[in-house]
């Protein structure tokens, strides 16, 4: 992304020289150095240009503004010309990756009755003398850091000129560059910038481009005897015109006051001085410049900063569990830092409610792109809760920066949970029963939200027979039909269990008690006494016994999602040409599940037969009567549907 604005900046540039080369201007272009304290270091300051100075000296230089920043200048210049200024900084635009800046100046004078002869302002280069001239520019200035060490920046200013008869107007384009290094543990910075901006108050003729110029210098920042020295210098070359040597010094006397002192060599010769105060967020300078023969200059600027760059912060996730079971045991703090060369501390704050503070996480790598937290302050785990966080970061001046308080979740507890199974079935004497189907509600919260969920019912050999799972929460209820996974009913009149569990959003998991419940389908049971179907000893149907039969029919078409259990007993003396009683129950079983699926043609029940023999007797008493009782065949009809 850098590369490509990189890129639209050059092309703005070259485009705009083609594009302004043949223009003419109609009034003399001015350009009067706005600032006290660059004034006072000889204007040696494109390697400096910190602040408002970037609008006029090198825009790549906007990037070593921290905060809001205006500067106020009142120039009493040459010739009674009275020049003001005004530049603003905003250290957070719209964008992340620069800073802009904005300024305004304005001068008039008016013409005077006899032309002296160093007169600065060519008043006979009129066709007809005006009564007055004047000067408005606005320039626009936005710099681009590419690395901690590197940045770029570019203005855009236009510039209207105007007497009383004519006027003039002018675009002009700079592209700076500005390179920060380590020397000796101080700061070396270098600087450059190539504009069309023209020179520094020199007369343009009528009819000639404006030149382009190339400033370069350096400076040099480092204690002297404990107290702060910058040494600049810069070297000016215009197309057109001579060469310009400028260098200057500051000196700190304390933390508020500064000395400055500078010279200017080639179209020119002027040396100058200064003096500023500062306190905390407000600065007052002043310099004075001596011109050869052409007069004095007293320059007065007035800056106001305020603020900080914004610190932005985020949380992930939201919610954590720090009960070291090796499951979302921490969070990740990503705090976002800007101008991290300016930061003297950085921390993390930790608050409850919002505004309790609990504590801090140092900060020592200003460029950390996320910390991971357990959720301890000062040695011990925070109770569960919510909780705030933010980042703050001090700066060399203007103080603090705190980003907006973020939510984290501290959750060790497991979920809410609880499950019902719903109808039930009580008669006296009798254990409560389930009836199928059943509708099962559940119910599963948690602070942290509710990340799985599982519901089984269980057999009594601990098998499980039927489950049902999912991701995020639990329906409100599910409707069981009784089948397990393998497609089969529950056995009804038997006892099983079911669970419920869930998970939440960091680990935690809950699961519920056990219920043991007999559970209950709805069965409807037919005996047959096997002489009323079969000879003694076979399994051959009689025919006078369909009639009977028949009447299966009316009842299980009544229940359409039926499952048909048929069952066959003897006494334990019936044998007939089996070999044991079993295959006899069983052959009986199988014939009459032939006549239901052949002569009553009913193909589309799950029928299953089983043949006990002399097992399960409803009589056990040792006479004929009981025997007689015992001989019988079961059929049990097995459905949801109770009518």
């Amino acid at each position: 992304m850098k590369k490509i604005i990189l890129f639209i900046l050059l092309l703005s540039y070259f485009f705009n020289n083609c594009l302004f080369a043949q223009k003419t201007i109609v009034s003399n272009f001015i350009k009067i150095p706005p600032f006290a304290r660059a004034a006072g270091m000889g204007e040696a300051f494109v390697a400096i240009s910190d602040g408002t100075y970037g609008l006029y000296y090198n825009p790549a230089a906007l990037s070593t503004i921290l905060g809001y920043e205006i500067q106020f200048s009142n120039i009493y210049w040459l010739q009674d010309i009275n020049y003001w200024y005004l530049g603003l900084i905003n250290p957070d635009p719209i964008l992340d990756w620069g800073k802009i800046g904005l300024s305004f100046s304005y001068f008039k004078v008016n013409a005077p009755d006899n032309i002296p002869e160093n007169s600065i302002i060519a008043w006979n280069e009129f066709d007809e003398k005006p009564e007055y001239l004047g000067n408005y520019s606005v320039n626009f200035a936005s710099s681009i850091d590419f690395s901690k060490a590197f940045s770029i920046g570019i203005n855009l200013k236009w510039t209207y000129d105007f007497t009383n008869r004519v006027t003039g107007s002018n675009f002009s384009i700079g592209l700076g560059a500005l390179h920060r290094i380590k020397l000796f543990d101080n700061n070396l910075k270098s600087g450059l910038i190539f504009s069309s901006n023209g020179p520094k108050f020199r007369l343009i003729e009528r009819g000639i481009s404006l030149p382009d110029t190339l400033t370069t210098g350096i400076s040099y920042e480092f204690n002297l005897f404990e107290r702060k020295v910058i040494l600049a210098t810069q070297f000016e070359t215009e197309s057109q015109f001579k060469s310009i040597f400028n260098s200057g010094i500051e000196f700190m006397l304390n933390e508020a006051i500064a000395l400055r002192g500078g010279i200017k060599r080639g179209a020119y010769n002027c040396f100058s001085f200064g003096a500023g105060y500062k306190n905390k967020n407000i600065e007052f300078d002043y310099a004075f410049e001596s011109y050869e023969n052409y007069g004095n200059t007293h320059y007065f600027s007035f800056i106001l900063t305020w603020g900080t760059p914004s610190v932005k912060f985020s949380v992930v996730p939201f919610a954590f569990s720090p009960d070291e079971d090796g499951n979302f045991d921490t969070v990740f703090l990503m705090p976002e830092f800007r101008d991290t060369d300016f930061i003297k501390n950085a921390k993390i704050k930790i608050f409850k409610e919002k505004y309790k503070y609990l504590g801090e996480i140092s900060v020592t790598d200003y460029n950390v792109k996320k910390i991971e937290w357990d959720g301890k302050i000062n040695g011990k785990i925070l109770k569960d809760g919510l909780y705030y966080v933010s980042a703050e970061a001090e700066y060399v001046i203007n103080g603090s920066s705190e980003s907006e308080k973020e939510k984290v979740l501290i959750d060790t507890t497991p979920p809410e949970i609880k499950v019902i199974g719903e109808p039930k079935y009580l008669k006296p004497g009798q254990d409560e029963a389930l009836l199928i189907p059943a509708t099962f509600s559940f119910f599963a919260e948690d602070e942290s939200g509710i990340g799985g969920w599982e519901f089984k019912i269980i057999d009594d050999s601990n098998n499980v027979f039927f489950s049902l799972k999912g991701e995020g929460p639990p329906p409100l209820n599910y409707v069981w039909d009784g089948k397990g996974n393998n497609g089969n009913y529950i056995n009804t009149g038997e006892f099983y269990y079911f669970t419920f569990s869930a998970i939440d959003n960091v680990g935690n998991k809950a699961i519920s008690k056990p219920q043991r419940q007999l559970v209950l389908l709805k069965e409807i049971k037919l005996t047959f006494s096997s002489e009323a179907l079969f000879e003694f000893g076979k399994a051959n149907v009689k025919i006078e016994s369909y009639a009977n039969l028949k009447k299966i029919k009316e009842i299980i078409g009544k229940y359409p999602d039926s499952e048909i259990i048929i069952s066959g007993f003897t006494d334990g003396n019936e044998y007939g040409e089996y070999k044991a009683e079993e295959e006899l129950s069983l052959a009986r079983a199988e014939a009459v599940k032939f006549f239901i699926e052949n002569m009553l043609n009913i193909t589309d029940k799950k029928i299953t037969t089983f043949g006990y023999g002399s097992k399960f007797p409803v009589d056990k008493a040792n006479t004929e009567e009981a025997k007689k009782k015992n001989r019988r065949v079961e059929i049990i009809i097995r459905s949801t549907i109770y009518k």
